[in-house]
């Protein structure tokens, strides 16, 4: 079993130096602007994080098959391949099979990583950046929806316009 924490932390350590170093460099009072260090900060988690479910994802297909694969034998889950190997003889299962176990080991060992990466980045970020950024959230009607929709239309086409009259935009493609 390889030692991610101590893998994690190495990396980690130098990423973390790097962070404040820049935090110190371009910190602000403005608590609606964050510094460079923190938006690098909250860029890794980020990257983490969809690592983290690339690798969920990539484990559950492995096991279970991908259902909208246009290939039947991508649709099959892990132990139908060992059924239909076992029944039919055929090698193309078995090799499917291998290829399957390689993928949930090489998507097993990189989650347990990412895993380690992501608790090291959450205790790091403690008190220096918020890694979630707090969103309002708005419940609109369908009608005032559909004016910003309109309202946003406009706007870029008016820019389009603008573009088209400086000779900045060419239509011909």
């Amino acid at each position: 079993m390889n030692n991610y924490k101590e893998e994690v932390k190495v990396i980690y350590d130098v990423f973390k130096d790097t962070w404040l170093k820049l935090h110190e460099l371009t910190k602000t009072n403005n608590k609606y602007i964050t510094s460079l260090g923190q938006d690098e900060c909250r860029s890794e988690y980020i990257r983490v994080c969809f690592q983290i479910d690339f690798n969920t994802n990539g484990i559950d297909i492995s096991l279970n098959g991908n259902p909208n694969d246009p290939r039947e034998i991508n649709r099959l889950s892990y132990k139908e391949l060992i059924s239909m190997y076992e029944t039919t003889n055929l090698d193309f299962y078995e090799t499917a099979r291998q290829f399957r176990e390689e993928k949930l080991e090489s998507c097993k060992d990189k989650l347990e990583y990412q895993l380690e990466a992501k608790a090291f980045i959450q205790n790091f970020a403690k008190g220096f950046v918020d890694l979630e950024r707090p969103t309002k959230k708005r419940i609109h009607s369908k009608k005032s929806s559909q004016e910003y929709v309109q309202y946003e239309g406009d706007k870029l086409k008016a820019f389009e316009e603008d573009l088209k009259k400086k000779g900045l935009l060419s239509l011909n493609r």
